[in-house]
């Protein structure tokens, strides 16, 4: 469904981790272009986590600010926080951001970034830094594998 913004949204994701930049390019490129510049909430994480993972630090930069700004504002989530420090590859702020996901899920509360937090656990989009091992222990803690 090359028109259906998350259609496009995870291909970029699974081209950038094949190492095909042209296609996650132009799949991320389209999102934005079809938002106007207006992307919606639920499309920055990936967004910032698909252009650090290409090497447009800009635009990973760009998206995890905008996370960032509306965190001031309102509770995104420990798992969009944590995917916009991935994204800039902070791992120390994505690890905090991590650790009280953890905290949550122990306490059976609800987390904001639920779609991040699943993104993360499965490590789907191939980010190095979630295999290190202080990550790979976070993961764990973020509930059962599903």
């Amino acid at each position: 469904a090359p028109r259906l913004t998350i259609s496009r949204q995870h291909a970029g994701l699974l081209e950038a981790r094949k190492g095909n930049t042209a296609a996650a390019n132009a799949d991320f490129d389209y999102l934005v272009n079809q938002f106007g510049g207006n992307v919606p909430v639920v499309f920055l994480p990936e967004l910032a986590v698909g252009y650090g993972s290409i090497g447009r630090r800009e635009d990973a930069k760009r998206f995890a600010d905008q996370i960032f700004a509306l965190a001031k504002e309102r509770d995104v989530g420990a798992g969009t926080l944590a995917m916009a420090y991935l994204a800039i590859g902070d791992a120390d702020g994505a690890a905090a951001q991590l650790e009280i996901a953890a905290e949550r899920v122990q306490k059976n509360e609800a987390d904001q970034g639920f779609f991040s937090l699943m993104h993360i656990k499965s490590n789907w989009f191939g980010n190095r830094m979630l295999d290190e091992p202080r990550f790979v222990a976070l993961r764990e803690r973020l509930g059962p594998r599903g």
